[in-house]
């Protein structure tokens, strides 16, 4: 019973600290969104000539201010920011980054922000969402390439490996290896056919060619384990690879 109600107070603990932490991203990134849509619509404003938007009152623009952020929350939220679903600078972000913006842009167009630049209110909501998306994508590459530089020391013991696949479960392995403390495995090259990927690195591990590279890239930094990370590969492709890692 004691070890019962200690193992039920630890998940209690984590279960909160986990809410916290979601909630302190919400704050945090939701507070900074809603302020680059803030600074971008007031420099739309600038650039259109509506000095009338410019110079607001300071309760007016607070009051606007605070109705941007809860359309820039509520549409973030819908298109799935916030909630730490996508990794950070990966294309699942950038598109969910994308698509916040335009429902914001739409609802800023046709709700509030009408009210205050008249028949301004679509070119100056379009010309604000331009700028406010330069500063949303912006920040959050800065953070993933804060994180990158912070990425945590592989394990002495770590077992280097070569990841075959330089897509999203090429990516998603890689993040996991590189962030997870202590890991046992760590990704020292990347290999992929399609040569459009070449001079990519992910999560700071480059792409060093293809299959018929693996001889080379596995003496030149001493792996001695393949990883296939395709999502849909097909037996006869992991067929192929395995017998080549194998030779």
């Amino acid at each position: 019973m004691r070890a019962e109600a200690l193992t039920g107070r630890v998940r209690g603990q984590l279960v909160r600290s986990l809410r916290k932490r979601r909630l302190t991203r919400l704050v945090v990134e939701a507070g900074y969104d809603a302020i680059a849509w803030i600074g971008g619509l007031l420099l739309a404003a600038r650039t259109a000539g509506d000095f009338a938007t410019v110079h607001m009152s300071k309760s007016a623009l607070l009051f606007v201010g605070a109705g941007i952020g809860l359309i820039v929350t509520g549409c973030g939220l819908a298109a799935g920011l916030y909630r730490g679903r996508y990794l950070r600078g990966s294309r699942d972000e950038v598109a969910a980054v994308a698509l916040a913006s335009v429902l914001t842009a739409c609802c800023l167009a046709v709700a509030g922000l009408a009210l205050i630049t008249g028949q301004r209110a679509l070119p100056e909501a379009a010309l604000g969402a331009s700028f406010a998306v330069v500063a949303m994508l912006g920040a959050r590459y800065v953070a993933f390439a804060a994180r990158q530089r912070s990425r945590t020391p592989p394990a002495p013991t770590a077992e280097k490996i070569i990841v075959f696949g330089a897509g999203d479960a090429g990516a998603m392995l890689i993040y996991r290896l590189t962030t997870q403390p202590e890991a046992a495995y760590q990704p020292v090259a990347i290999l992929d056919d399609d040569p459009m990927k070449r001079r990519l690195r992910i999560h700071g591990v480059p792409v060093l060619g293809g299959r018929d590279q693996m001889t080379e890239v596995a003496a030149s930094t001493g792996a001695r384990m393949l990883v296939i990370a395709i999502a849909a590969a097909s037996s006869t492709v992991i067929h192929e690879l395995t017998e080549a890692a194998e030779r």
